[in-house]
């Protein structure tokens, strides 16, 4: 009976052990990468009329101690441009995604993605949301 209380008492020592050595080791290699920052991931158009061109701008920063690469910007629709997406943040960096959104002939509530893929190995994909409602104008009725 002892011998089992025993070996039991070890095991659960070495496993303990084996899951404190494997959290230190992954904080370590969180440590060690790229780390995307964004100050906010929605941008509020609040209401705007239709047949409008709206600017917006995302501000991010690596806060990770290796190279930060934005390795594509994707929008969810035609009406979102955005400028070129392709960057690379040394760690401390920072930068913004910015562009233009279409109103066009939409109305209503509206919302618009962005999604943006990085090398952060935390947030591979962070997806930026952009807002608006738009209002009808009065020669579309």
């Amino acid at each position: 009976m002892r011998l089992t209380v025993l070996i039991m008492s070890a095991c659960v020592v070495f496993f303990l052990i084996m899951l404190a050595g494997g959290c230190r080791g992954t904080q370590v290699k969180q440590h060690e990468s790229p780390h995307i920052v964004f100050e906010s991931t929605e941008y509020n158009l609040d209401t705007i009329p239709q047949n409008g061109e709206f600017e917006f701008s995302f501000k991010f920063s690596n806060n990770g101690t290796s190279t930060l690469e934005i390795l594509s910007t994707k929008v969810s629709c035609g009406c979102t441009i955005i400028e070129d997406g392709a960057q690379v943040l040394q760690p401390g960096e920072s930068s913004i995604i910015t562009g233009k959104f279409y109103s066009k002939q939409y109305k209503g509530l509206l919302v618009r993605t962005i999604a943006v893929t990085t090398n952060d190995p935390v947030n591979e994909r962070v997806v930026l949301y952009i807002k608006a409602i738009i209002e009808e104008s009065p020669l579309s009725e």
